[in-house]
């Protein structure tokens, strides 16, 4: 895991002080609402914090394979790609349950020289009062 000093801007392009935006819920703190999860788990792809995307996913999350092997997979994405924006296009909560919410963003990234961005809508599920990633549907970029 990568150490960021808490006075730096937050690795999720929040314009905020890492500090005062994604490292307090990297320390456990109560996760609020899906967007600052959203935020929060871009983060820990940007530090290697693979625990703390692995404690955010939802355990009906097909994602969710917490292996030796699929935590390699996913510390290998982090270290080979570099992490060069976060934009958050939207959000909304369920008007029939209050415990579902979307997030979509778009992921500026790259691998080498080849533009790996993309746009996703991700669906969060709030359990024991704790948002949780459950699963994300890739869009065309905009």
């Amino acid at each position: 895991m990568i150490k960021i000093a808490p006075n730096k801007p937050c690795p999720c392009y929040s314009g905020k002080k890492y500090k005062k935006c994604c490292r307090p819920l990297h320390q456990g703190q109560k996760i609020d609402d899906p967007v600052r999860l959203m935020r929060s788990r871009y983060s820990a792809y940007v530090l290697y914090n693979m625990d703390y995307i692995v404690n955010t996913m939802h355990p009906e999350s097909k994602h969710l394979t917490d292996t030796p092997e699929w935590r390699a997979g996913i510390t290998l994405f982090a270290e080979t790609t570099d992490f060069n924006g976060l934009e958050i296009l939207d959000s909304e909560l369920s008007l029939d349950d209050i415990n579902t919410g979307w997030v979509t963003f778009h992921a500026i990234l790259a691998n080498g020289d080849d533009d790996t961005s993309y746009v996703e809508r991700s669906l969060f599920k709030k359990e024991d009062g704790q948002w949780l990633y459950l699963h994300a549907d890739p869009l065309e970029d905009t």
